[in-house]
């Protein structure tokens, strides 16, 4: 999108900036121990956050972070005996995002703390 049809867009929202945010879950470690599906495991998810927010001037992003990857979640979703258990799916979810979010805002704090090169 256009600058001015990114403005147009702004005005009628009543906002100063779009953001644009992909998240990607996938496994982050695997705990447990299983022997020919005898055994339990279980799959600790974590989030990679991509965002870009754009104000009405500019056709490139006035910020952006391409990869804010948090930790494993401590939450895990259990295979037991060859059976996915979804009890903790949503928890272990939402847990790996709010870890990404996280690092996504200690990065956002660092780059505005630095002095903007010109």
């Amino acid at each position: 999108m256009q600058p001015p049809a990114r403005a147009a867009l702004l005005a009628a929202l009543k906002v100063d900036a779009l953001g644009f945010v992909r998240v990607r879950l996938s496994v982050g470690r695997i705990s447990g121990v299983s022997i020919g599906g005898i055994g339990k495991t279980e799959k600790h998810p974590k989030a990679v956050i991509e965002l870009k927010v754009f104000d009405a001037t500019t056709a490139d992003p006035v910020w952006q972070e391409r990869y804010a990857q948090g930790q494993p979640s401590e939450a895990g979703i259990a295979r037991t005996m060859g059976i996915d258990s979804d009890e903790n799916e949503t928890a272990a979810m939402l847990e790996a995002l709010t870890l990404a979010t996280s690092v996504l805002g200690t990065n956002y704090q660092e780059a505005k703390a630095k002095p903007v090169e010109k």
